[in-house]
């Protein structure tokens, strides 16, 4: 657990150095919910991994209170993706932030790996429609 907690922090603090791809190609937006159980995700990480021919790199958004948006500047293409979600500890999306740590204690629990580094999840972003992809995860048993 202790290794996951400094991954999901290498990771944060990544995020904003890897962007998102500026090629040349009509960009989309896309936005929707992560739920556990039919309950909002508190915090996490989303991550859009091009596939099946999408050009781009891959794009991550911070998940707050069940919701993400990718706007156009971000750029993500039509086409296919493979989707990671991580849950993120109470607190670290602040302390990436550059504030405080939050001294609250939760019951956190990690998101089960076929959401994230073993991720089966997919969806499919059009160029001229609105893009709205909602995902249910569930926790690691």
């Amino acid at each position: 657990m202790i290794h996951s907690r400094y991954l999901i922090c290498a990771i944060l603090c990544l995020t904003p150095t890897l962007g998102c791809s500026t090629q040349t190609i009509q960009n989309v937006a896309a936005h929707g919910s992560v739920t556990v159980a039919k309950t909002p995700l508190p915090e996490g990480l989303i991550t859009f991994v091009p596939c099946n021919g999408t050009p781009g790199k891959k794009c991550s958004v911070v998940i707050t209170d069940g919701r993400y948006a990718f706007d156009s500047a971000q750029g993500l293409a039509a086409g296919d993706y493979r989707v990671e979600i991580m849950g993120l500890p109470p607190g670290i999306k602040s302390m990436a932030e550059g504030q405080p740590p939050s001294h609250h204690r939760t019951n956190y629990r990690e998101i089960a790996p076929e959401y994230n580094e073993k991720s089966t999840l997919h969806c499919t972003l059009q160029s001229s429609q609105d893009n709205q992809a909602d995902f249910n995860v569930q926790f690691v048993r």
